[in-house]
Formats: structure tokens, C-alpha cells, sequence
């Protein structure tokens, strides 16, 4: 059968945990039990080398350097048999944030957006900056002062994101004149298990996003074909790790044990390939 190139763009910026499930990713594929599978070693696994040692040593792995982009390709198979080569990039998260800054797109950048099918959008909920509105502020509140310089802006998370998508469709060359199919999206709520059970507990993925960010939720709804969307919760370590003291599980029972994705339904997966798998059901 012949090989195809199945390229998804992975979307974040710093610390929303692009590399270490890039990391667990690789060890879920060599396990061989998921919807997903590797079939032949990757020619370089080098940007997933260090994450995978030191979670091997049940420690949290450091950040991707900004400067840094580079990709690892991955012989997969899909449970239907289907063939794939499936590129995973990797790269320092602050490459998004000075996109957003600068209000341009690099020749990289502008490629891989083309090149993509499919978009992985990693948003971590507990570190969004949100401002309060007349329909958030409790009542008897005092409004906050207006901004006096530009100097003093700061955009709120929700607008950060409307304008970061909308400025990776131009890019990509896409109108919204009718609703998007092409790039498909996947919109992952990672290290979700920081978020706490009382905020989690029962929760749908799209319906916590709704609740945090309503404004992106009606953006993307508004903007994408239904089934052309999935929302999905992550949680790639399965718990906090320190950076200097080692888990004694981790060590004992190995990081492919360990993390969690939360389907559209609520219900708990440990296959960390899903995000990947259904986002290349839709792929073009």
C-alpha cells in the first residue's frame, strides 16, 4: 500500500505540554495497543529524546527552546490497516506567542500551515488570562479602571485565541465565507488533571470550554463544520511531576502507564494516540 503523508500542525505555546505528550505519544505507539500503532522506527526521534529519559526517570522534562523547530516523522498504522507516515512537530512554544506579537507568519511557519490537514490546538485552562464584563463582574463590583497607555494592554485569553486562529487560517490561505472542513481541528485541553475533580467531575470537555471560554467556543462553532471539530481533554502525565525529585510509580511501572484523554463524551481513555487518530478520520 502506498505510503501517505498525513501532516497535523500541533498548536500551543509555552508550557501547555506539546512536548511531553510528544514524548508519551512515542511510547503509546511502540506499546502497540492503541488506535494507533508504529510499524518501522522513526529515522529521529532526537526532539522526544530527553523528555522520554527524563520521564523514564519519573521526572518532568524541561521546555523546547524557542529557536527550535524540527519534526519527527512516524510509520503508523490506523486500526483499519491503513498506511501512514504521520509528521509530529516540535517546537519552543514562544515561536506562537511572537507570531501573535510581531503580527507575522515565518516561511516555516506559512509551510507547515499549508501543508497541514489537521490542527491539534493545545490550551491549558488553569493559566487563561480572563477579564471580567458586565455579565461575569459580580454585582456591587466596582468596573476595573480604564487602561490609561497601550503599553498597559494585555489581550485576555479568549481574544488571544480568536485572533491566533483566525491569523493561522489566513496563513493557510482559508476563507470563512463558508464553514471550515479544511484544516479539521482538535481542540485539546491539556494537564488536565491540574484543573482539580471539582471543576472536572462529570464535565464534557466542549462544555468546560464553553464555561471558561465561551467567546472561543462560539468563535469555533461559528467558524468550523460540526463534524469537523473535536474537543478533548488531556492530561499527558497523568499527575504533576517535580523536576528534581523522581516519581517512584514512573520509575517502577515506566511512563507509558501513566496519562489520560478525556473524550468528547466525558468518559476517560489511556490512549494517548486518540486526538490523533480522530483527527485524522477527517483528514482531506
Amino acid at each position: 500500500m502506498r505510503k501517505l503523508l498525513k501532516s497535523l500542525l500541533v498548536i500551543g505555546g509555552p508550557a501547555t505540554g506539546k512536548t511531553h505528550y510528544g514524548g508519551q505519544l512515542l511510547g503509546r505507539l511502540n506499546k502497540g495497543d492503541n488506535c494507533l500503532r508504529m510499524i518501522d522506527a522513526p529515522s529521529n526521534i532526537s526532539p522526544f529524546e530527553e523528555v522520554l529519559k527524563r520521564l523514564g526517570q519519573g521526572m518532568t522534562a524541561g521546555h523546547t527552546a524557542t529557536e527550535i523547530y524540527d519534526e519527527v516523522k512516524l510509520p503508523i498504522e490506523r486500526q483499519n490497516g491503513e498506511k501512514v507516515e504521520l509528521v509530529f512537530p516540535d517546537y519552543g512554544g514562544e515561536q506562537v506567542r511572537t507570531m501573535m506579537e510581531q503580527r507575522q507568519v515565518s516561511i516555516v511557519w506559512r509551510n507547515r500551515l499549508r501543508e497541514s490537514g489537521g490542527w491539534l490546538l493545545f490550551i491549558r485552562l488553569d493559566r487563561i488570562r480572563a477579564y471580567e464584563d458586565l455579565l461575569s463582574r459580580p454585582r456591587g463590583r466596582e468596573a476595573p479602571q480604564t487602561i490609561e497607555s497601550p503599553e498597559d494592554f494585555k489581550w485576555s485569553d479568549q481574544a488571544y485565541y480568536i485572533e491566533l486562529l483566525q491569523l493561522l487560517l489566513y496563513a493557510k490561505g482559508v476563507g470563512v465565507v463558508k464553514r471550515v472542513k479544511d484544516p479539521t481541528l482538535c481542540v485539546v485541553l491539556s494537564c488536565w488533571d491540574e484543573l482539580g475533580e471539582d471543576v472536572t467531575k462529570g464535565v464534557s470537555p466542549a462544555t468546560l470550554l464553553s464555561r471558561r471560554m465561551p467567546l472561543l467556543g462560539e468563535f469555533i462553532s461559528s467558524i468550523w463544520t460540526d463534524s469537523y471539530v473535536n474537543v478533548l481533554g488531556l492530561s499527558a502525565l497523568g499527575k504533576a511531576l517535580r523536576e528534581k525529585e523522581p516519581d517512584e510509580d514512573y520509575m517502577d511501572y515506566g511512563p507509558e502507564n501513566f496519562g489520560y484523554v478525556v473524550l468528547p463524551d466525558g468518559s476517560l481513555s489511556q490512549d494517548l494516540t486518540l486526538p490523533l487518530a480522530l483527527t485524522m478520520e477527517r483528514l482531506p
